[in-house]
């Protein structure tokens, strides 16, 4: 093709550039007159040609080597692409295992053991190394960052990693610090190194608010990246929460302004009241700056006999004592009410009141307890009373000194206690860790049992205590509740230390018909074995009132195996000027042979039922109650609770509506049996139509 005249494209540009022709200015030209049209004369066509080097080839190497680099990159970018894809899927299998071990951790904390919860960590720790080694092996991480500008979730896992890295090691931390608390706590308190004991307490805290702000970050993560929805760190971050206030509730009892006082209740099983025990000793724990300053331990009656309260015992006490005190007021079978009862009357009390001290809590602990402690710490040489205390042998040698020991005669017979309470506590201090180990395990036994029942007036302690059902608190039940519930508790008075040779059994049948109505049959057998000892204290008549607690709604049908009991009261209470507790007024029936009241939210039955030393007796009860639609699917729940320290087997058996059967059994009956239950009973049973 013949190239265009570089001229005729010159002169074009030329005249464009460079015009001879001026135009007027706008100021020069005459009104009205239309500036001059400049006509430019255009080459008919303009002609572009692409130049080219002409006798050279176009480099087919170069081309090869282009196509090769190109092939390569997508290789390594494809490799790169399968691996984050893979490494997504690694992640969201770790993600899950490592919330499994941070929810094991979790169980562990609330069973009284970081080392478990430290195990748990260390395991989440390595599942996170395991992943994070993969992902730096092939710089998997720096590539995600890449793929971030296209699909974000991939943007977010390094960012996960490094989190839940910080996470998992700043849990291990707190899991060493919540060992070496509970390791070395006692030890702290009773050496004078409370001070210590705070500082950890204050670290904790602080390392436990960091993590909360983690765990939140890591459940938008972890929403955003696998298929989880998060909630593991949710639970985790209400049980640091919960956690955080326990602490500041123990700091404040442990660091607040001047002393700070723990009553122990010591709840006698020997004779039985409703929330566990005779009271007939406690201890006065005095904390200051963090420290146990003194470990006081006093006869009940020692602050009774300071009290100028004049209050109507109840009912059924008023032929054995005219007042009521610190040593009968844990007559609720709600063991928040009874302390709550007991401290109102010790704070009474001159010996308290002209001191002004108030108590922050209370823990009842059964003889059970201190049996445990024997069987860890050791048999106690007490050569002041010429005897061995071991685990077998220490309520009955107290209880011997108590009645006729030579302290009884310098109007000090619980002395023995203040001798014995300062060598259990030294030895408990000395523990090793194997001791520690075992006693807590002991410990939480007991809890499980009602043994040990605890109550702190701040609300952020107590509601710990809730949590790990230590509260010895009445179940409450739910609005809409359907099903059943059953609670037998004794009170002996004036039954002489009999009930520690009493055995009981509990058992009952229970049917639904076709209308919804439930039928009850209880039947409660009580065994007086004390007949075979020599001190009169076992072998008395074991004169017990018994109440049943049951759902609003049920009414007796028949009763055998009670009696009435005529109570006279020792002084006319009118007259004398005495007060009703209110409290109390809330839970007195009628006077009867069997009085119906209501209490805790139950409705309750109580009645006398008395038996004598080498008898055997039952107690028999018909009750009722309407208003419970069988259909197929509905659940039915049963609770049973234990009383603290009473030695009694039980058993229900349950038949299903006309037409159905329970799911758990396959059956029309359902049957369920222990014979050392723990203090809460709660079954679930689902009828399926047949």
């Amino acid at each position: 093709m013949p190239r265009a005249p570089k001229k005729n494209v010159s002169g074009f540009l030329q005249d464009i550039k460079h015009s001879s022709v001026s135009l007027p200015r706008a100021s020069e030209r005459p009104f009205g007159v239309a500036p001059t049209k400049r006509v430019f004369s255009a080459p008919k066509k303009i002609v572009f040609v692409k130049e080219r080097t002409v006798g050279h080839k176009a480099p087919f190497k170069t081309t090869r080597v282009f196509t090769i680099s190109a092939l390569a990159g997508l290789f390594i970018a494809g490799f790169f692409i399968f691996n984050i894809f893979n490494l997504k899927d690694d992640f969201t299998a770790s993600a899950k295992n490592i919330s499994a071990y941070f929810a094991d951790a979790k169980v562990a904390f609330l069973n009284f053991n970081p080392g478990g919860a430290k195990a748990s960590f260390l395991e989440a720790g390595r599942e996170l190394e395991s992943v994070r080694n993969k992902a730096n092996r092939y710089k998997l991480f720096e590539f995600s960052k890449l793929l971030g500008s296209f699909a974000p979730a991939f943007k977010e896992i390094p960012a996960f990693f490094g989190n839940l890295g910080q996470f998992s090691e700043l849990a291990f931390k707190i899991s060493n610090i919540s060992e070496r608390l509970l390791r070395d706590g006692a030890r702290s308190v009773f050496n004078g190194r409370g001070e210590y004991l705070i500082k950890d307490i204050e670290m904790l805290r602080t390392d436990i608010k960091t993590l909360r702000e983690l765990s939140v970050t890591l459940r938008n993560q972890t929403r955003m990246l696998a298929d989880m929805n998060g909630e593991d760190y949710l639970a985790m971050d209400i049980e640091l929460m919960r956690i955080d206030e326990l602490l500041g509730g123990i700091l404040s009892i442990l660091n607040g302004p001047g002393e700070r006082h723990i009553a122990i209740f010591f709840q006698n099983p020997s004779e039985m009241r409703p929330s566990g025990g005779f009271i007939g000793s406690y201890a006065d724990v005095v904390f200051q700056n963090g420290n146990i300053v003194k470990f006081d331990t006093r006869d009940i009656y020692d602050p009774d006999g300071q009290l100028d309260l004049k209050v109507i015992p109840p009912r059924q006490m008023q032929s054995l004592t005219a007042t009521w005190g610190a040593r009968d007021a844990n007559w609720f079978f709600n063991f928040p009410t009874s302390a709550q009862k007991v401290l109102y009357f010790l704070e009474k009390s001159k010996m308290y009141s002209e001191r002004i001290i108030t108590f922050d809590g209370a823990i009842a602990v059964n003889a059970n307890v201190v049996k445990d402690i024997l069987e860890v710490v050791g048999p106690i040489d007490v050569p002041e009373y010429d005897l061995v205390i071991d685990a077998e042998n220490f309520l009955l040698e107290i209880q011997e000194e108590v009645r006729t020991g030579r302290d009884r005669q310098i109007q000090q017979p619980k002395k023995i206690l203040k001798t014995i309470a300062p060598i259990l506590i030294k030895r408990l201090v000395a523990m090793n860790e194997t001791g520690q180990k075992e006693l807590i395990l002991k410990i939480r036994e007991r809890v499980a049992k009602k043994d040990i029942q605890a109550y702190f007036r701040d609300k952020r302690v107590q509601n710990f205590v809730l949590r790990s059902d230590a509260a010895g608190e009445v179940f409450q039940l739910p609005s809409g509740f359907f099903g059943d519930y059953l609670a037998v508790v004794n009170a002996n008075i004036a039954g002489g230390k009999t009930d520690i040779f009493m055995s009981q059994s509990i058992d009952l049948t229970s049917s639904i018909d076709a209308s919804g109505r439930i039928r009850n049959n209880l039947q409660i057998t009580r065994t007086h074995d004390g007949h075979t000892q020599k001190q009169s204290w076992y072998r008395a008549l074991n004169q017990n009132f018994i109440k049943i607690f049951t759902v609003p709604g049920f009414k007796i049908i028949s009763a055998q195996g009670n009696h009435a009991k005529t109570v006279k009261p020792q002084i006319d209470y009118d007259s004398a000027g005495y007060v009703k507790d209110p409290d109390l007024e809330k839970i007195e029936g009628e006077k009867g042979k069997i009085e119906i009241s209501n209490e805790a939210g139950k409705t309750t039955f109580g009645t006398w039922f008395s038996v004598e030393a080498g008898k055997t007796k039952t107690l028999e009860i018909d009750y009722e109650r309407e208003g419970f639609l069988p259909s197929d699917g509905k659940i039915y729940q049963f609770v049973f609770e234990k009383q603290s320290g009473v030695n009694s087997s039980f058993k229900l058996s349950f038949e299903a509506p006309p037409g159905f059967r329970w799911h758990e059994s396959n059956s029309a009956f359902f049957t369920y049996k222990t014979d050392n239950p723990n203090g809460r009973i709660i079954i679930h049973l689902t009828l399926i139509k047949s």
